[in-house]
């Protein structure tokens, strides 16, 4: 009897352990298969990134509209009593209408003018029709000539006169409430105002008549650099490579020379393509010798392709280009190791990372500087900066293992799926024979527990 027990549970001992074993077989099972959907799945994605291109490139940003921005709101009605008529009217300030204009003056921003597209005061049609412009905004620059400070009553804020001289030679009269401190006689400004009149007076002995403007204040600015398609390399030579560790921005002088370079080719494609016909691509080992010899790749060009970090539209501030805008852009490619490489282009500049698929974007510019930045560890680094003129889309061949690799993973999808439906059958099988032994056993034993 007790042998007969111990066989019972010997049996039961080893019906559990075939069931456990079943168990994690199909739990092997299970893991193998979602293996293979997520081969199959890297497989279809690598091949879609690889097929995929978007037929349209990034969109320009729209400019600021007009309509969009809160201009100052100048009552041309307080302005009907303002006369420069004749020579008698010229010489006398309408204190009510200048008061307005000067309240005015001082909301007037940088932001204002760039929505009215930044009008330059039109001095001949000014003096031929002045009614028509009177407290418009207009933006006017000049060689400052002289400056005096007037105070119309006790307790009313200063006024500063100023005497301004355009390029053509043209005279400005310009009313601030204030004054950049670089500014003084002999500086080359820029100044933001409401056309008030035509106004009358003596200067140095002289009887001028000139247009007189009312703004917020006048600015230091700078002489509109020569358009040219060319590198001046003169410019680039005085450059000096920052500490490492420091952190300052690109010298002045050659910056803009190289962005006056880069904003009138830009808009010239077909000569850009042209003298980027047979430029090579930057490489690591050419950015070794950019880093050990800066000076000999002064506005030299180069190709830049790499995967965008950071890409910033910034306001440019006053500049010799006239530019409003320039862009920032951050590269980053696995070719270079760990090296960024900092891009800077005239204008809105499309971000390259709005257009996928099986192109990529290459830069075409010219090495500036190197210059020194922290990186996301705090650590000190160098990176070289270039100045880009535009870009193109190119087709991008898939290199020859990437093919070999897909065709590996599917093979090895193919023979797992195989295994696995082997594998699955003889589960089932194995399954079945258990179960039928199973049944047997409690057959038999029903049978042994009947009463003879």
């Amino acid at each position: 009897m007790v042998n007969r027990e111990e066989r019972k549970q010997e049996r039961q001992r080893r019906l559990l352990e075939a069931q456990r074993l079943a168990k994690q077989e199909r739990r092997r099972l299970w893991i193998m298969a979602m293996g293979l959907v997520l081969v199959v799945g890297m497989a279809v994605t690598i091949q879609q990134s690889l097929s995929k291109g978007e037929e349209e490139g990034p969109a320009e940003p729209n400019e600021t509209l007009e309509s969009m921005v809160a201009q100052p709101p100048v009552q041309p009605e307080l302005l009907e009593e303002v006369a420069d008529a004749d020579e008698i009217d010229r010489l006398k300030i309408e204190p009510g209408p200048f008061r307005h204009l000067s309240q005015m003056a001082h909301l007037l921003q940088t932001g204002h003018l760039r929505a009215l597209g930044n009008p330059e005061l039109p001095l001949e049609q000014v003096e031929q029709n002045p009614e028509s412009y009177r407290g418009k905004a207009f933006r006017v620059r000049g060689l400052l000539q002289a400056t005096r400070i007037l105070t119309r009553s006790p307790g009313a804020p200063e006024e500063r006169w100023s005497w301004l001289q355009t390029d053509q030679g043209q005279d400005v009269f310009f009313v601030s409430l204030r004054t950049d401190e670089g500014v003084f006689p002999g500086s080359f400004v820029k100044g933001d105002g409401f056309f008030f009149k035509l106004y009358r007076q003596t200067l140095d002995g002289k009887i001028l008549t000139a247009p007189l403007l009312i703004g917020r204040e006048l600015l230091r600015s700078y002489r509109l650099l020569e358009p040219s398609q060319e590198i001046d390399l003169a410019a680039l030579a005085d450059i000096e490579t920052p500490e490492i560790g420091t952190q300052q921005g690109p010298q002045q002088t050659p910056y803009w020379s190289l962005l006056n370079v880069a904003h009138h080719l830009g808009q010239d494609p077909a000569a850009l393509e042209q003298r980027f016909e047979n430029v090579p691509q930057l490489t690591l080992s050419r950015l070794t010798e950019l880093a050990a010899q800066p000076a000999a790749f002064r506005g030299q060009p180069i190709i830049l392709a790499g995967m965008v970090s950071d890409h910033q539209v910034m306001e440019a501030g006053e500049n010799p280009v006239r530019l409003e805008f320039t862009t920032s852009i951050w590269l980053r490619n696995l070719a270079w190791g760990d090296h960024l490489v900092h891009v800077v282009a005239p204008g809105r500049f499309p971000d390259s990372r709005e257009k996928g698929g099986s192109q990529e974007f290459q830069y075409l510019g010219w090495f500036m500087q190197l210059e020194s930045y922290f990186d996301t560890t705090n650590r000190p680094r160098r990176a070289p900066l270039f100045i880009v003129a535009g870009g193109r889309w190119m087709d991008v061949k898939a290199p020859s293992w990437i093919g070999e690799t897909m065709l590996g993973f599917l093979a090895a999808a193919i023979v797992l799926t195989l295994v696995m439906i082997v594998l699955i059958r003889q589960d089932r099988k194995r399954t079945a024979q258990m179960n039928r032994k199973l049944e047997e056993r409690r057959r038999q034993r029903r049978e042994g527990e009947r009463p003879s």
